[in-house]
């Protein structure tokens, strides 16, 4: 899969992509790819989705690619920022809330520019 280049995405005047970009690296698709699902669940250029559209979006897509994902308990969070929990989260497909954000956590490794920083984790899901 082709490294996404969240600068280059930036530079061309795409915002609020963070469904789109959580989407591409949980599933390992590429950016166009799941910019054209993430339309299809009803996000316009340079607009986020909520909760109830990137949720079954990101449902479907696993549905498809025959995974699942199940929300985690609070008490089962590997770290209570985007910091200590990619550190801590080991092996494994996170999709991570924060307020107002979404990222994807692939194999300990935030995909994001959060990335190394101190946002609280509102909201985890796992991808099996």
């Amino acid at each position: 899969m082709k490294k996404l280049d969240l600068t280059a995405i930036r530079k061309g005047g795409e915002r609020g992509s963070c469904c789109v970009h959580t989407l591409a690296n949980v599933f390992d698709l590429t950016y166009e790819n799941a910019n054209g699902i993430a339309a299809q669940f009803g996000r316009k250029q340079n607009a986020g989705m909520y909760r109830n559209e990137w949720l079954p979006m990101l449902k479907a897509v696993a549905k498809k690619k025959r995974r699942t994902i199940v929300k985690l308990d609070k008490a089962e969070w590997p770290g209570k920022t985007v910091k200590t929990f990619s550190k801590n989260a080991g092996h494994g497909r996170y999709i991570v809330g924060t307020s107002g954000h979404l990222l994807a956590v692939v194999n300990g490794e935030a995909k994001d520019w959060t990335s190394g920083r101190q946002h609280r984790v509102t909201g985890v899901w796992m991808v099996i």
